[in-house]
């Protein structure tokens, strides 16, 4: 028997313990009674609704930099100097048409996984090749790297799901061992994160192969979240989850559109809202861009004759504060679709396809010095996302709507289908401006106000008001204007010119860091 003073030593520590975790729990009803937000307005959905306040981060990686064919090709598309601000920050410049890019040399993947884990990247995707291809080197280098703690991987099944049939038994093996490797990005409580693009095994997806696969990975106690990439997810998933995917998502969007923000509007209109409304298993996609000039230019053997050889108008690059925002629009996406993004992550194209026209990693620049812009502006999404993780410090006090004073500049619009909701954001000197729709989840008013905080690093202090907007669709015969209940400005066709102007006046201030033009609030009759 223990004595009776080490009994009550431990009584008191079990006490203290259960009293912890009892405030930890409260805390955010406590927390949102206190700024006298009705609950049902602004409670945080708990973890027993399935909603966590952190969506994962990913980036696909296609590795034709370290050596071989497929790098001798993209050398030749990247060569030109007018591409040379595309190339991979580790690449040589020889020449106005000449460049030599070699990312196996010692100690390019330790400070590629820095970069990427400094910007507040969860994971990399790695299109997975045959072991002994030369695209696999980057993959073997990360996995022997000491650096690789700091970010964790998952596979893309690609060509190595193509080998002859004497190698498939060692490649489903190698595939397996990767799954049980430390750092393997996993969801759903431990489930390993698979996606699958463009497999192929004679021309076609190799259904035996895939159902080999899920067969040994169960053998070896795992339970993969198989996920399919194509363009469709509503048809995606209606075909391919008889093959056993749990969920659809994206490689890419290619697009002819002349800006990037239409190539945006496609993939958040055509991939997104198409998962949202179909209410199929969804990974949402997350682009950077598409431009295959450099490739339509210097084509490459393995794209002989497609349709982009004909195309006369790409996608216009992305500034970093554009990639940004779409990608704070994924996280938002996200927390507030759990209901089909189960899995809880995004995946962004790419790391690396540099002349492809989408990645993050940084870029060679003049004076040797990597070009980093993409990285820091994601940072400032990502970063704000983690610190938003405590709603006792994050939600913002609401207080009661004052439509007299309440004044909001010009800012970019999101295209929305008819009556879906649309929240207008701003600020008013030095002051964050929300616009809280009725109902609308603690985390997703967290999630925006976060964004709103790194665009304006200038304005701390928030207040919200209550509205609700609604977006009727040009395109379906109605009216293209802003309606609206509470605050906000509404510009007919009519007015298209002092809207324009007052968006050139608030860009021009901007630009001075001078404070934007005030737009007085007009009321519908």
């Amino acid at each position: 028997m223990k004595p009776a003073t080490h009994q009550s030593a431990i009584y008191h520590r079990v006490k203290h313990t259960i009293t912890s975790l009892t405030a930890l729990l409260f805390a955010p009803l406590a927390m949102l009674h206190s700024v006298g937000a009705p609950e049902s307005q602004l409670q945080p959905a708990s973890p027993a609704q399935g909603r966590p306040s952190r969506p994962s981060v990913g980036a696909i990686r296609w590795d034709a930099w370290s050596g071989g064919r497929v790098t001798e090709e993209v050398q030749r598309t990247l060569g030109p100097a007018k591409y040379h601000d595309r190339l991979p920050w580790f690449a040589e410049v020889k020449g106005d048409n000449q460049v030599r890019i070699d990312g196996s040399q010692r100690g390019i993947m330790d400070r590629e996984i820095n970069f990427a884990a400094d910007a507040g990247l969860d994971y990399w995707a790695f299109l997975l090749y045959p072991e002994s291809d030369a695209m696999s080197l980057a993959l073997q280098q990360y996995l022997k790297s000491p650096q690789r703690q700091r970010l964790n991987f998952c596979v893309i099944l690609h060509n190595s799901f193509g080998v002859p049939e004497a190698a498939w038994p060692r490649e489903r093996a190698r595939l397996i061992s990767l799954l049980k490797e430390p750092g393997y990005q996993t969801v759903l409580g431990g489930r390993p994160l698979v996606f699958e693009f463009q497999a192929r095994l004679g021309g076609k997806f190799p259904r035996q192969r895939f159902a080999d696969f899920r067969q040994a990975a169960r053998e070896a106690g795992l339970n993969p979240y198989c996920v399919f990439m194509g363009w469709d997810p509503a048809a995606d998933f209606h075909r391919e989850s008889t093959n056993g995917f749990d969920a659809v998502s994206a490689y890419a969007s290619g697009s002819d559109a002349a800006s990037y923000a239409d190539l945006v509007r496609q993939v958040e209109t055509g991939y997104w809202l198409n998962a949202a409304e179909a209410k199929v298993p969804y990974v949402p996609l997350v682009t950077t861009g598409w431009d295959k000039q450099p490739r339509k230019d210097h084509p490459v053997s393995w794209e002989k004759d497609h349709s982009y050889h004909r195309q006369a108008v790409f996608p216009a690059r992305a500034t970093p504060a554009e990639i940004a925002s779409h990608l704070q629009r994924a996280l938002t996406f996200v927390r507030e679709h759990q209901d089909i993004c189960a899995a809880n992550t995004s995946i962004i194209y790419a790391w690396n396809e540099h002349d492809e026209g989408g990645w993050l990693s940084p870029t060679w620049a003049l004076g040797g010095q990597p070009n980093t812009s993409r990285l820091d502006a994601i940072r400032e999404v990502l970063s704000a996302r983690k610190a938003s993780q405590n709603p006792a410090e994050s939600v913002p006090k609401p207080i009661s709507p004052r439509p007299a004073k309440v004044t909001v500049g010009p800012r970019e619009l999101i295209r929305a289908r008819d009556n879906m909701p649309f929240v207008m954001d701003s600020t008013h000197g030095d002051e964050l401006v929300l616009c809280w729709r009725r109902g609308e989840a603690a985390s997703a008013l967290v999630g925006r106000r976060d964004s709103l905080r790194a665009a304006h690093p200038g304005r701390r202090g928030t207040r919200t008001v209550d509205a609700l907007f609604h977006v009727s669709d040009s395109r379906r015969g109605s009216p293209h204007r802003r309606h609206e209940r509470g605050r906000g400005r509404v510009f007919p066709p009519d007015q298209s010119q002092e809207r324009d102007e007052l968006q050139r006046q608030f860009a021009l201030a901007k630009k001075d860091h001078r404070q934007p033009p005030a737009v007085p609030i007009r009321r519908r009759p």
